[in-house]
């Protein structure tokens, strides 16, 4: 494994054009406001398929390869998906290409699958078997609401406003605000 980090290294201290590509790219993202991770995962991307590449990028290379991982790696079309972007952004700073260009990557198709919902026998048995107060109320209070973790645990008491029966949830994913509904059951515990 520190092997293979080292090639990648030695490969980007050798080639300044990538570096500074790279570099680019994480400047604009930022200016953007894509999350860290967002930056983390494109950027690892990159370095992933300028590796399989043998840093032989070229905007046909890339789209060879992007079949590849759908055809013979068998990987998620969210995956893909999520390279592309990463390309087109990349391709943007290493490529100079315009914008004509960039839109001719093939996006395949999404999958759409239902999602798994827990029974009401088992969200009321988790309540029931969930002993702290706090913890019970947070994950009342995430089902309830349809909360995310980060949603529940940035979650302030200004932020649930009983007279409108609502929760504010400020700065969500993608840096969103929304407003959810309170049910009066979950009022009664939040107070509890």
């Amino acid at each position: 494994m520190m092997l293979l980090v080292r090639e990648q290294v030695a490969r980007y201290k050798g080639n300044t054009s990538k570096i500074n590509s790279i570099q680019q790219m994480k400047n604009y993202m930022i200016k953007k406001g894509y999350s860290p991770k967002t930056i983390k995962s494109y950027v690892n991307h990159i370095k992933h398929l300028d590796h399989a590449l043998n840093g032989k990028m070229s905007p046909e290379s890339i789209e060879d390869y992007l079949l590849t991982l759908l055809n013979e790696r068998q990987l998620s079309h969210a995956y893909v998906n999520q390279m592309i972007n990463a390309v087109k952004i990349y391709s943007q700073f290493r490529f100079k290409l315009n914008s004509e260009r960039l839109h001719g990557y093939i996006r395949p198709k999404s999958v759409h699958k239902l999602p798994k919902v827990m029974s009401k026998d088992d969200v009321k048995r988790l309540f029931e078997v969930t002993e702290n107060l706090k913890h019970k109320t947070e994950l009342m209070l995430a089902y309830s609401c349809g909360l995310r973790v980060s949603e529940v645990a940035n979650l302030k008491v200004t932020d649930i406003d009983s007279k409108r029966m609502v929760v504010v949830i400020h700065q969500g994913k993608g840096r969103k605000d929304r407003i959810t509904g309170l049910s009066i059951k979950m009022l009664e515990q939040l107070r509890e």
